[in-house]
């Protein structure tokens, strides 16, 4: 059935410079901590409640960091940072900022190309399962060039990186005694707080407890391979076309494996993702009169990367769905824009994951249309 909500979204943040090389920053936005993809703010939805009542809204601190520069272009940042990496949304929601620690390298400008290097460690939980020797992070490395085309600014950039998760997968519990509730489920748990939809998961505590609530972990681990292309065609400035290409695949994903780990033999799922985007107009409206518009095509396979920190409104977020988005934005002012988007998603594979002989149909599309407007400053 139709469904409809009015969103508010702030975010207040400032860089100083402390020093010769040294800047630190601080931002605050709405979205409370109920997961790590939005800053929205649902009306009518205040702080702890499930009716607003006009209740006041939550703010929270989404970035707070250190960022030290010791030569030229070289950048090492630690805290809550900004995502370090070049991407789309297909891996990394546009709100997604890091825990964690980034360097970034950049090589001496030059007319024609650019180069960069960016590396990181990210820890998402200090709680490791049995069995684990590490606590679960993720370890990224990505490089890229970046073309001038021309005389005019055409760009090329071409960006590969490896973002290696470590202790993510699920561990199914032995425990059979009733009368002891170990924690070992909690522990190795994918926890719903930061979960959105569409990795293969199973249980991980023992059926033998029939009084605890069911705790769910991966079947899959995940060591995502991700290709990004974006064409810059300036030609016509200040109208631009910008073609903008995606490509993930999960390396880490062995049905062999998710099978030893559920007891369950999966039969469907996927471990690759793609994107393709093309965008006419100006790259950023921020004057009156300016305009974009927006057509892609998105397919997510199920376990193509982690669905906590995808796309958090394309098929409801998550992974395990394809369609098409079509968008624009129109300058009504200095800083001041509208935008529109319109989403079209169809589940790929049942929302129950094949098994043999089993064959639950919970395929469902998703029809979803943003209506914004926007003011920075």
């Amino acid at each position: 059935a139709p469904q409809n909500r009015s969103r508010v979204r702030a975010r207040l943040g400032f860089n100083v410079a402390v020093a010769e090389g040294v800047s630190t920053g601080l931002a605050l936005s709405t979205g409370g901590t109920t997961g790590p993809t939005s800053t929205n703010q649902t009306m009518a939805s205040g702080a702890g409640q499930t009716t607003g009542y006009f209740n006041k809204y939550s703010v929270v601190v989404d970035k707070a960091f250190i960022r030290y520069e010791p030569i030229s272009g070289l950048a090492l940042s630690g805290g809550r940072i900004r995502n370090p990496f070049v991407a789309t949304d297909l891996l990394w929601a546009d709100d997604l900022n890091f825990d964690g620690f980034a360097a970034a390298w950049k090589a001496p400008a030059d007319t024609l190309m650019d180069s960069f290097v960016t590396g990181g460690w990210f820890p998402l939980s200090y709680t490791s399962g049995p069995g684990q020797a590490s606590r679960r992070s993720l370890m990224a490395v990505q490089a890229g060039v970046n073309w001038q085309l021309g005389t005019k600014n055409n760009r090329l950039k071409l960006a590969a990186a490896l973002y290696d998760y470590s202790g993510i997968e699920g561990i199914k519990e032995t425990t059979t005694d009733a009368s002891t509730v170990p924690d070992y489920a909690l522990r190795s748990e994918y926890g719903s707080a930061y979960r959105q939809r569409g990795n293969t998961l199973f249980r991980v505590n023992s059926n033998a407890i029939s009084s605890n609530a069911t705790s769910w972990g991966l079947a899959s681990g995940f060591r995502e391979l991700d290709l990004t292309a974006v064409v810059d065609i300036a030609q016509f400035d200040p109208l631009h076309i910008i073609l903008t290409g995606d490509l993930v695949r999960n390396l880490a994903f062995n049905r062999g494996e998710m099978q030893r780990r559920s007891a369950s033999s999966i039969a469907d799922g996927s471990a690759t993702g793609y994107l393709a985007q093309l965008q006419v107009g100006a790259p950023l409206v921020r004057n009156k009169g300016l305009w974009n518009v927006t057509l892609g095509y998105r397919r997510l396979g199920s376990d193509a990367v982690l669905d906590a920190f995808t796309h958090s409104d394309f098929g409801l977020g998550g992974t395990n769905h394809k369609g098409f988005t079509l968008g624009g934005q129109y300058g009504l002012a200095k800083n001041t824009w509208l935008a529109a988007r319109w989403m079209s998603s169809q589940v790929i594979d049942s929302m129950v994951p094949a098994v043999a002989g089993s064959s639950t149909p919970t395929k469902f599309s998703v029809d979803t249309l943003q209506l914004e407007i926007n003011a920075r400053y």
